[in-house]
């Protein structure tokens, strides 16, 4: 469901709404207090995945 909002009809769109989901993982990580890096924990699945089928998707691009 998560990375299904990274997907659009065309590359363009799908890299805009990949960076927006990215930024707001970011924002909604806090930047101080005691449960900053448990917090960013949880994010970091979901991170992961974005960033890794972007890579996916440019590798098929190229061909490699």
């Amino acid at each position: 469901m998560l990375l299904a909002l990274t997907e659009a009809d065309n590359w363009q769109k799908t890299q805009v709404y990949s960076a927006k989901l990215l930024g707001t993982l970011q924002l909604l990580s806090p930047g101080e207090g005691a449960k900053v890096a448990h917090q960013n924990q949880r994010f970091k699945p979901a991170y992961k995945g974005v960033i890794a089928l972007r890579l996916l998707d440019k590798l098929l691009i190229e061909k490699k």
